[in-house]
């Protein structure tokens, strides 16, 4: 794991944006776009860890997708369990920990199987590396539970600061965000991570992520010391 080298970012995060997008200029369906964006995740992942990157963070499904209609959510839902029964044995031989950042509750209970058996497969003591998907999360949400939980333990202002507060977190022992890479064009980070990317350097690409792949990563990552 990457932990030292200062060319390469210790913990990237990624807002993959774009699908709908994608789809709708090839005159396909939205649902048809979260697919294409799904083919080729096994390998942009695969080349960010190949260059050390020792923590990988994507940004699967917001709080606010809920508002999205619902054939497309349950199809969202249908992706991600197909995408863990075909990549889990991938993620095992990268020797990669995965870890589900958001919350559980809502999520249909096929989905939340899905998400923990794939932590119970992966709980490497000696992993190459830390995969999490932020799936039904939202940044704000994340803060205003980690305060509850630190109200309920009684704990005075003084003994409060912040590393007590990202102990509470949905983060919980993942370092802070060093690269936010936002596919699509936006330059919105979008309730991702707000706490742990205060230092984070940002870069937006006009690619949509479907078409998003392993030598986008190396170009990004080739320049980061120079953002």
């Amino acid at each position: 794991m990457n932990e030292l080298n200062p060319k390469i970012p210790n913990h990237v995060a990624l807002i993959m944006d774009g699908n709908g997008r994608w789809a709708t200029q090839k005159n396909k369906t939205r649902s048809e776009g979260h697919l294409a964006g799904t083919n080729h995740l096994g390998s942009v992942i695969e080349t960010f860890f190949n260059y050390g990157v020792s923590h990988l963070s994507f940004y699967g499904f917001s709080t606010e997708n809920w508002n999205r209609p619902k054939s497309e959510i349950i199809g969202i839902f249908s992706l991600l369990t197909k995408s863990i029964d075909s990549e889990l044995q991938h993620i095992i031989d990268m020797k990669l920990k995965f870890i589900h950042i958001g919350s559980k509750q809502r999520l249909p209970g096929k989905v939340r199987k899905s998400l923990v058996d794939m932590e119970r497969s992966t709980k490497f003591s000696d992993a190459n590396g830390v995969l999490s998907l932020a799936f039904n999360y939202g940044s704000r949400q994340e803060i205003l539970e980690a305060t509850k939980r630190i109200i309920d333990k009684n704990l005075k202002s003084i003994a409060i600061d912040k590393n007590v507060i990202s102990e509470h977190l949905y983060t919980a022992g993942i370092p802070d965000v060093d690269l936010l890479i936002r596919t699509g064009g936006e330059k919105r980070i979008s309730n991702f991570l707000l706490w742990q990317s205060v230092d984070a350097k940002f870069v937006s690409t006009d690619t949509l992520w479907p078409d998003f792949t392993g030598q986008h990563v190396e170009c990004i990552l080739n320049s980061y010391n120079q953002m």
